[in-house]
């Protein structure tokens, strides 16, 4: 809301912004008609563009507020059409001002302003409003009541109607997901193998990856496994690869199965086959190499004495020539150990024997 104050004089001014127009580009000509809104205050509006483009006859109702003796109620002001001719361009924004003279109706003086723009398509839309000011030229009183800003919209009669900005339209509630349901085994062929990625070996309770393609990424999907009888083994949601880690079950015997995925409206998305392998029998841990034994160090041998010099060998006297060939053979040094034998013995027995004789002598006693 605008408050208007200060005296004015009895004659109206003008001031109009505007650009020049042409004929060229005048707005189209015409009665427009529309409807202005304030404060929840509503009226019609209608002006006319000649064939020059210049506007005029603006009529209305607007609104101000406050003041004495003026009622606290908003106080209605009928524009009477006597807005100063202005010529415009299509699509230039323009601003009108003036004052009216004493009203009577009002005892007052009374300021307007209305602006906006006239498109060339016909439609055209701004803003105005009208204050009363010095509410008693005699003052007696000293009351403005300021008018309430509207806004406007028009178009040219036939022309184009504003359309009015659509409601947005609420959203329709998603269905629920139907319950995971399997993909029946017949429909499982070789012509719609593929579309997912899965290992081709894996034992029993292993975490196997499943690729469904990085356009899915972020999906919920179902992975079943056909064993042959299809059992779900999550329902999970693929990751930015497309891809999501499941569990095998741990009692899955040797021999090939079919992962199949399936979208929440149990849709086949694909399948691909593996292969369940038996467990590899683990390999015997190497025995430890048995640590080296500390070596002794050897115990220093003595060093060898000096060799003792060679005693000189006896000298064996030349066999005579003449002796008697059955003459015995004196020994030499070789057989020096032999003769040291055959002599103890000898000894041995000539002892036994005195021994004897003597016991033999004192039984005849």
């Amino acid at each position: 809301m605008r408050a208007g104050a200060g005296a004015v004089g009895a004659a109206a001014l003008t001031m109009i912004c505007v650009a020049p127009a042409s004929a060229a580009e005048a707005p189209p000509e015409g009665t427009y008609d529309g409807a202005s809104s304030s404060e929840n205050y509503d009226s019609d509006l209608t002006f006319r563009i000649d064939e020059n483009g210049v506007l005029s006859g603006v009529e209305m109702t607007s609104y101000c507020g406050g003041g004495y003796p003026i009622q606290p109620a908003p106080t209605p002001i009928h524009w009477p059409g006597d807005i100063p001719a202005t010529p415009l361009t299509a699509g230039e924004p323009f601003v009108i001002e003036w004052e009216s003279g004493y009203v009577e109706e009002y005892d007052r003086w009374i300021t307007w302003r209305f602006s906006g723009a006239v498109d060339a398509d016909g439609t055209a839309s701004g803003t105005g409003t009208a204050d009363i000011v010095e509410a008693n030229p005699r003052g007696d009183y000293d009351i403005a009541c300021g008018g309430f800003d509207f806004e406007w919209a028009a178009t040219v009669e036939g022309g184009p109607l504003p359309e009015p900005e659509p409601e947005p339209e609420p959203e329709p509630e998603p269905e629920p997901n139907p319950e995971p349901a399997p993909i029946a085994p017949e429909q499982l062929t070789e012509e719609n193998r593929g579309s997912i990625d899965v290992p081709e070996l894996a034992q029993a309770g292993a975490q196997i990856p499943v690729a469904a393609g990085a356009e899915r990424a972020g999906e919920t999907v179902h992975v079943w496994l056909h064993s042959p009888e299809p059992s779900l083994l999550a329902t999970v949601e693929l990751d930015t690869g497309g891809t999501v880690l499941v569990t095998l079950p741990a009692d899955l015997v040797p021999g090939p199965r079919g992962v199949v995925v399936s979208d929440p409206q149990n849709g086949l998305i694909g399948w691909d086959g593996i292969e369940i392998v038996a467990e590899s029998a683990p390999e015997p841990e190497p025995e430890p190499e048995p640590e080296p034994q500390p070596t002794s160090e050897p115990a220093p041998q003595p060093e060898p004495s000096a060799d003792p010099e060679p005693s000189p060998e006896p000298s064996i006297p030349a066999p005579d020539e003449d002796a008697d060939e059955d003459a015995p053979l004196v020994p030499t040094g070789g057989d020096g150990a032999v003769v040291g034998v055959v002599t103890a013995c000898a000894m041995i027995l000539l002892a036994a024997g005195a021994v004897g004789a003597g016991a033999a002598r004192r039984r005849r006693g």
